[in-house]
C-alpha cells in the first residue's frame, strides 16, 4: 500500500479516530507535513480547502503519499523532516512531525502491512535549541517591523506595544477595539476612547473567553492605532464580530504556522533566524525594565523611523 491509502483506509479509521478530539486535532494538523493538505482533509472526510488552517501543499515539499510503505526508509524520512527545520520550524514541530510516521509505520506493523523495524526509529533529531536571553535591540526591531507584512507585522506591534498574549491577539474582535474619541457601550460594559478590551482568545482557531483575571483594558498605543485605522479600511471582515487578525476568508490565524512560515524566513536575512513570537515578549519585558517609565514613547520612536 502507498502511504495516502494506508493512512485513510487503516491509521485514520482504526487508530486516529480512536483518540480524544484534541488527539485527533493533532493527527489531523501533524499529517499535513507528511502528505498534501488536501488529501489529509479528504481522508479525514473534510472538503479540501474548507478547513481553518488554510495549509496549503508546497511545492517540492518532500511528501510522503505516493511512497510504498516497503519504500519509505530512515533516509526517506529524514529528508522530509531535515527540509522542515531548513524551512524554519521549530525542532519541536519536527519531532512531532517524526513521531507521526512512527505511529504511522507502528500501526502497519501491527496490521501487517509492514514487515521489519520502524524506519522512523532511525531518524535522529537536533536537541530543541535553548533561547536563552534571545532578545532584540530597538534598531533590530525597526528593521524587522520594516521587513514585515500583514498580519505579523501586527501581530508583532500587539505583541511588543501591548503585551497582549498570541491567543489574545487572535482572538481580537473589532467590537472590543474602540478607536473613537469616546467611550462606546458593548453589551452591558463602556469602552473607554482609544482602548482595547481584552475579553476573548484563540487556541488552534477555536474561541473562547478569556478567564477573569485576564481581562482588562489596555490603552491603544499611538503607533498601533494608526496601524489598525489602516486595517480597518479594508473592504471585508470589519464588522464587529469579526476577527481583527484573519485569514483571507475571515477564519482565525494560527500564530504557530506564521511563525513558522513567515517569522523565521524574515528573520534570517538579518542573522536573526531565531526570531518568535517569544522573543518579542522578552525584548518588551528587557526593555520595559532598561528604558523604565520611558519605554512606550521611546519604542515607538524607534518604530517610527522606519517611516521617515
Amino acid at each position: 500500500m502507498t502511504m495516502a491509502d494506508f493512512v485513510k483506509q487503516r491509521f485514520i479509521p482504526d487508530f486516529v479516530m480512536t483518540k480524544r478530539s484534541a488527539g485527533r486535532t493533532h493527527f489531523r494538523a501533524i499529517l499535513k507535513h507528511v502528505m498534501p493538505p488536501e488529501l489529509v482533509s479528504i481522508a479525514f472526510g473534510k472538503t479540501p480547502n474548507s478547513e481553518r488552517d488554510k495549509l496549503s501543499t508546497l511545492s517540492g515539499w518532500p511528501y510522503l503519499d505516493r511512497f510504498h510503505l516497503t519504500d519509505i526508509s530512515g533516509d526517506t524520512i529524514e529528508r522530509l523532516t531535515s527540509r522542515a527545520l531548513e524551512q524554519g520550524y521549530s525542532v519541536q514541530t519536527v519531532t512531532h512531525i517524526r513521531n507521526v510516521i512512527r505511529s504511522i509505520f507502528s500501526h502497519a506493523i501491527r496490521t501487517g502491512h509492514y514487515a521489519g523495524r520502524n524506519p522512523a526509529e532511525h531518524v535522529i533529531l537536533p536537541a530543541p535549541a535553548r533561547e536563552r536571553g534571545r532578545m532584540l535591540t530597538l534598531a533590530q526591531l525597526a528593521t524587522l517591523i520594516g521587513a514585515m507584512g500583514h498580519p505579523e507585522k501586527e501581530m508583532a506591534l500587539f505583541a511588543l506595544l501591548t503585551g497582549m498574549n498570541v491567543g489574545e491577539i487572535c482572538g481580537l474582535h473589532w467590537k472590543n477595539i474602540n478607536l473613537s474619541n469616546t467611550s462606546r457601550i458593548i453589551g452591558h460594559e463602556v469602552i473607554p476612547p482609544r482602548t482595547i478590551a481584552v475579553r476573548n482568545q484563540s487556541h488552534r482557531g477555536t474561541l473562547s473567553a478569556v478567564i477573569e483575571s485576564r481581562k482588562r483594558f489596555i490603552r491603544l498605543p499611538k503607533m498601533l492605532e494608526q496601524s489598525l485605522t489602516e486595517l480597518r479600511r479594508r473592504k471585508d471582515f470589519i464588522g464587529p464580530h469579526d476577527l481583527v487578525l484573519v485569514s483571507r476568508i475571515g477564519t482565525p490565524i494560527h500564530p504557530e504556522n506564521l511563525a513558522a512560515r513567515r517569522l523565521k524566513l524574515i528573520g534570517k536575512p538579518f542573522g536573526i533566524p531565531w526570531l518568535t513570537w517569544s522573543v518579542f515578549y522578552r525584548t518588551r519585558l528587557h526593555l520595559g525594565k532598561e528604558l523604565g517609565p520611558n519605554f512606550q514613547p521611546e519604542l515607538e520612536q524607534a518604530l517610527n523611523q522606519l517611516g521617515s
